[in-house]
């Protein structure tokens, strides 16, 4: 009790504080770069979208990015960006992307005698679009079902409604108990939460939302991926762009400009079983060359612990 706040603080505080990805907080670091605490950036990236708004408060966020012990980010650009905003180089490391190290196996689900197309993690807006390209692929394979995951489960009765509103039957996965099953509705609207990857390893065609939406940037297509399965997504993905080049050079991430685009290319991947293995294939080779990034990043912190503290806090 005889200690000042301050006092306090400094007799508590960390060696290292570790932020993630686009989370600068100027003020944040510049109060614990004061107090001697090294600051670390990691799996660092720069998004597209705010992009102009840092370049609009550049003194900001150079003076944050200038307090970093070491920014540990995942590609050229966002290193170039970095470096543009007072991002000393030698501090920069390009080390890929954590989320490579991430995705787990996938949890053990029933067989369906069907054959399946996912979409997960739709916006307000997507449902229109995916339901739209479902009602063109049953064209072709009229026994297909759709295994659809809004990103917010608070939005379930809404896309139930516009489901049945197409006509459409609906099984909602909170009916059920035990594992994901696919039954006879065409429809089973996956509204709990923590069982999408497992959803997205009964597919045959996995759809990624957050990309058809406008300002959505996309999801994490690395999950459908990790199933061995392919990644379709729309024109919105910038806050996966390095993953999403990755996947698409490697033949396993495939973009779809509107509906009528992602029902041709799941109608093309349907038909194709060879080319459904060899992405399932090339997709473990894109694990096996992307990961490592976590490790990387933790040896740079642990180096930084091993440094000890600045002589003195700056202010």
């Amino acid at each position: 009790d005889y200690m000042t706040e301050d006092q306090r603080f400094a007799a508590t505080r960390p060696d290292v504080l570790v932020l993630f990805e686009t989370e600068v907080w100027p003020n944040l670091v510049t109060i614990f770069h004061a107090c001697g605490t090294r600051v670390v950036l990691a799996n660092g990236r720069v998004a597209d979208r705010s992009w102009p708004h840092k370049q609009r408060f550049r003194g900001l966020f150079a003076w944050a990015f200038g307090r970093y012990a070491q920014l540990c980010v995942q590609g050229d650009r966002d290193a170039e960006r970095i470096a543009d905003l007072n991002g000393r180089p030698e501090r920069i490391s390009i080390l890929g992307s954590t989320k490579f190290d991430q995705v787990g196996s996938p949890p053990p689900v029933s067989e369906s005698a069907h054959q399946v197309f996912v979409a997960g993690s739709t916006h307000v807006g997507e449902d229109e679009i995916v339901l739209d390209a479902f009602a063109i692929m049953r064209q072709s394979y009229p026994d297909l079902r759709m295994i659809l995951a809004p990103r917010h489960t608070v939005r379930a009765d809404a896309v139930e409604t516009l489901c049945i509103s197409r006509g459409y039957s609906v099984m909602r996965r909170s009916q059920q108990s035990g594992p994901i099953a696919i039954r006879s509705e065409d429809i089973l609207l996956l509204d709990t939460v923590g069982e999408l990857t497992g959803a997205y390893a009964m597919g045959a065609v996995c759809f990624v939302g957050g990309s058809f939406c406008e300002g959505g940037g996309g999801h994490n297509i690395l999950e459908p991926l990790s199933c061995g399965r392919c990644a379709l997504f729309g024109p919105g993905m910038a806050n996966f762009r390095d993953i999403r080049d990755i996947a698409v050079e490697a033949g396993v991430g495939f973009e779809a400009a509107d509906a009528a685009d992602l029902a041709r290319l799941s109608i093309g991947l349907l038909r194709d079983a060879d080319a459904r293995a060899r992405i399932r294939a090339a997709a473990e080779q894109v694990f096996a060359r992307n990961r490592g990034a976590s490790d990387r990043c933790a040896r740079i912190i642990v180096d930084l612990l091993g440094a000890g503290s600045h002589a003195k806090p700056t202010h």
